[in-house]
Parts: structure tokens; C-alpha cells; sequence
């Protein structure tokens, strides 16, 4: 009796199938109408049948809007952040500018970085001109007073970390010192050049003396930026500072030359160096500071 009913269901299924591709556009609708018969014999209804493309496309529909709210989400995210970013980048510089500590650095290299470049462009001319120098002598007598500036520079920073570390000085203070060394000793150096150099070798021995005291400043207008501003601005100040210091060595030159050409005078250029060290020397002493100013509120 089973074997027969299987037989019965399974031929039903057959003529369905038969009727079903074999009908035309006319018998469609008896067609769809005989699908009740065919659900009924295989459990399903046309309303279960259909329901799985609808939730599939309702998925889908829930999870481009997800997307697309976590899209929205993520971009105005990003531009908030970078209207923050705009905003403090703007607060910074108005607070660098503002900083009399700021410049001192800015003011610091600039003084201090146009007698470097006047020594790094004109010397030989210098000392050609002014001592009738030989040509072949003229690599020595220029090449000393760098040498001794580079053994300055790890000298000067040894005795600087020495000054605060064992004898308890201030690093606003050592900064203060090495910075007045740095500044009032090339000044000094520089005027007793103009005036008191006879000859080719007491002139060498200023400028060696002047480009060694020169070199004390690298303990203080060098590395100030450390002291003074937050660590996320430190390099932002120092990049500023080193701008001014390389716009004196494209004027710097230049101003030389045309002095030259119109006073012939060296002793003129050299009191104008001693001058400006010594401006860089007296803003350090009344402004210059050794703790955080710069984004103290952004440690």
C-alpha cells in the first residue's frame, strides 16, 4: 500500500512537471493554479516559498545602510579631527610668536649664524685682501678656526651637562652662561681684529679664539628648543630658528659685498658682526628662560 501511494505521489509530480514547461502564456493562470496542488503535495505554500528572497533582500538592505552610517561616521570623524588639528596648529603659532623665549632662539641663531657664514664665505677673501696672503697659505689659515670650532662643540656640551648635573646650576641659568660665551667672546674676538690685528697670524688667532667662544652657543641657542616647548613642538621651533639662521647666509653674503664695495673697509664688517653678537648676547641674558613654555598645557 506505501509502495503504491510513493508510485501515485511521484507520477502526480511528473505531469506537473510535464504540464508546467509545456504551457502557453493562455494556460499560465491554470498552471498557477494546479502550483496549490503541487505545494500541498510537497509541503510548501507560495507564501513560504517567496518569503526567502524577502529577508535575503532586507538583510541586504540593513547592512547597506550600516555601511553606509558607518561610512558617514568615520568621515565626519576624520574632519573633526582635522578642524582640531588646524585649530591647535594655530594656537601654537600664535603662542611661539608671542614667546619672548621663542626669540631668543630665532634671534639667538640669526646673530650668531651671520658671522658663520661671514667666516665660511669671505675669510680667505679676508685675509688675501687685508695681509696679502699666498694663495697656497690660504687653506690653512681658513681651515684652523673651523677645526677648532668642531673640538669646541663637544667641549662647550660636556661642560654644559657638567654645570647641571654635578655643580647644580639652573638650566636657565647655564644656558645663560653659555650663551653670554658665545655671544660677548666672538664680539670681543671680532673688534680686537678689526683694530689690533699688525699681521696675518694675530688676526688667525682671533678668529680661531672667536669661532672656539662661537661655538658655546651650541649648549644654549641650539638646543634651547628642548627646554622651552612641549616635545611634540620642540622641532617646530627649532625648524623656525634654523630658518632665520639660513636667511643670514643668503643676505648675509651679499650685504658683506656691498658694503665692501662701497667702504672697503673690513674693519667695518667686522664691528657690524661684533654688533650684532652682542644683541644676541644681551636679549639672551634679559629673556632667556630654561623650562617649559611652549604647550605646557599639552604635556
Amino acid at each position: 500500500m506505501h509502495s503504491n501511494e510513493t508510485t501515485n505521489y511521484f507520477s502526480c509530480f511528473r505531469i506537473y512537471n510535464k504540464k508546467r514547461n509545456q504551457a502557453s502564456p493562455a494556460e499560465s493562470p491554470k498552471v498557477d493554479a494546479e502550483d496549490g496542488l503541487y505545494n500541498n503535495l510537497s509541503g510548501e505554500t507560495p507564501a513560504s516559498s517567496a518569503s526567502t528572497p524577502a529577508v535575503e533582500l532586507n538583510d541586504n538592505n540593513l547592512l547597506a545602510t550600516s555601511e553606509a552610517s558607518n561610512t558617514a561616521t568615520s568621515q565626519a570623524s576624520k574632519s573633526a579631527r582635522f578642524r582640531a588639528y588646524l585649530v591647535e596648529k594655530i594656537f601654537i603659532f600664535k603662542d611661539i610668536f608671542l614667546s619672548l623665549a621663542a626669540w631668543c632662539i630665532f634671534i639667538g641663531q640669526f646673530c650668531n649664524s651671520y658671522g658663520f657664514y661671514f667666516m665660511l664665505t669671505w675669510l680667505p677673501t679676508y685675509y688675501s685682501s687685508k695681509f696679502n696672503v699666498n694663495l697656497d697659505d690660504l687653506g690653512w689659515f681658513s681651515m684652523l678656526p673651523f677645526a677648532i670650532q668642531g673640538i669646541m662643540c663637544i667641549v662647550c656640551g660636556f661642560i654644559a651637562d657638567l654645570m647641571i648635573a654635578k655643580f647644580r646650576i639652573s638650566v636657565k641659568n647655564t644656558r645663560k652662561i653659555m650663551n653670554t660665551v658665545g655671544m660677548f667672546g666672538p664680539a670681543l674676538m671680532l673688534t680686537l681684529c678689526a683694530f689690533a690685528a699688525p699681521n696675518i697670524y694675530v688676526a688667525v688667532t682671533y678668529i680661531c679664539v672667536c669661532l672656539g667662544l662661537a661655538s658655546f652657543t651650541n649648549a644654549s641657542v641650539s638646543v634651547n628648543h628642548l627646554d622651552i616647548c612641549a616635545p611634540q613642538y620642540a622641532a617646530l621651533v627649532y625648524s623656525i630658528g634654523n630658518t632665520f639662521s639660513n636667511i643670514t647666509g643668503v643676505v648675509g653674503p651679499i650685504i658683506t659685498g656691498i658694503l665692501l664695495d662701497a667702504t672697503g673697509s673690513w674693519a667695518l664688517l667686522l664691528i657690524i658682526m661684533a654688533v650684532l653678537y652682542v644683541i644676541g648676547g644681551i636679549f639672551w641674558l634679559v629673556f632667556g628662560q630654561g623650562e617649559v613654555i611652549i604647550g605646557k598645557a599639552k604635556q
